[in-house]
């Protein structure tokens, strides 16, 4: 494929790309702050917003993969720049652990964990749970590189996959308990890893899916996006009450039913729909805009590094166990997010330099020119 024939992400769907991520790292960010505990059941229903970010990692990843020259370049890109963070931060987290909590230092048998970036939580002095969405997206992006290359010459390779996880969720919604069968195999088990396959495998459908739509579905109109949304939640509400399934959405995250995949799509296209609006309201309130942007420039900073803020601070400042003190929990919630945010840069900025030069070095093994953009 000639790099003059490729198709290009335009500035503008850029744009809007970094938004919808931007506005997704803080929705982690205040999830995991007590969002979703505000007024549960309801407030759960926030978690339909989390697959956006395996939707426009999909997008970027799949125009990574056209813009290089094979798929060791793109694996090498991609890998690097979503791996070092993760690294760099855990470099202090020892510094930390040695510090505050010597006997919680990880015996050299389980370094390995933290290199394949699957650390064991419990052994961890802070909640780091999150760092799941990192190794399922290091798995994904694996997985996605045999899949973009076949796709060149087999286009139904891609929508194959992504019909693939859909049946697989209708499969263990409906007739077979796929997710246990899965989740509990011997291999599996052992690593720890039955449930994080099963959920990077669900996530790699709409991760495809983020490619194959700004590919082939993004020049239609918002309002055909916001019909796609009533659809696409018409469904989910159809499967809700034929089938009577239960209103606590963390009973469909487990397993990615059906219905948890429904609104994970009405959630992506009611992103899209609104997208005017969005802009609109950014073009308004320039700073709300440069937030949103910077939370994007400094996404994996921002994602791992507000539980341990939020930790240090409910110990700093003795602001535990603040379900029934709202104003307080607020207070709480502004001082992590104003926190995180000083404090992503310096660790995105270092974590960019020593992502770029790794890859600046790997890529001199596998190609002879230099590289484009």
């Amino acid at each position: 494929m000639k790099k003059s024939n490729i198709l290009k992400l335009t500035d503008e769907k850029k744009h809007y790309i970094n938004i919808m991520r931007g506005i997704s790292i803080l929705r982690v960010m205040l999830v995991h702050l007590g969002l979703s505990w505000f007024y549960p059941p309801y407030s759960q229903y926030v978690g339909i917003f989390l697959p956006v970010l395996f939707f426009v990692s999909g997008a970027v990843s799949y125009y990574s993969f056209l813009r290089a020259r094979n798929s060791i370049e793109y694996l090498i890109k991609r890998l690097v720049l979503i791996a070092i963070p993760f690294y760099v931060f855990s470099f202090f987290v020892f510094l930390l652990t040695a510090t505050l909590y010597p006997e919680k230092l990880p015996e050299t048998s389980h370094l390995l964990s933290w290199v394949v970036v699957w650390p064991d939580f419990s052994t961890i002095f802070f909640p780091l749970n999150q760092v799941w969405f990192i190794n399922s997206l290091i798995f994904i992006v694996l997985l996605s590189a045999p899949l973009f290359a076949l796709s060149k010459s087999r286009t139904w390779v891609l929508w194959a996959v992504f019909f693939a996880s859909i049946c697989l969720s209708l499969t263990n919604t409906f007739y077979y308990p796929a997710y246990d069968t899965i989740t509990t195999t011997e291999i599996l088990s052992d690593m720890r890893w039955g449930h994080q396959f099963w959920k990077s495998i669900m996530f790699l459908g709409i991760f495809i899916y983020g490619g194959l739509h700004y590919r082939y579905l993004s020049n239609f109109s918002e309002r055909t996006y916001g019909l796609t949304a009533l659809i696409f939640l018409l469904l989910a509400a159809i499967f809700f009450f034929v089938f009577d399934f239960s209103f606590q959405l963390k009973d469909h995250v487990k397993t990615h039913s059906i219905y948890y995949i429904l609104l994970s799509f009405f959630g992506i296209y009611l992103f899209l729909a609104l997208r005017k609006q969005i802009l609109f309201i950014l073009g308004k309130i320039p700073k709300a805009e440069a937030l949103i942007l910077y939370t994007n420039r400094y996404a994996y900073s921002v994602f791992l590094l507000h539980t341990l803020v939020l930790f240090c601070v409910e110990k700093t400042f003795r602001l535990e166990e603040l379900s029934d003190e709202i104003g307080l929990a607020l207070l709480r919630m502004l001082l992590v997010v104003v926190i995180t945010l000083i404090l992503a840069k310096p660790l995105g900025d270092l974590s960019r330099i020593i992502a770029h030069r790794i890859r600046k070095i790997l890529l001199t093994f596998v190609i002879s020119e230099p590289t484009p953009g």
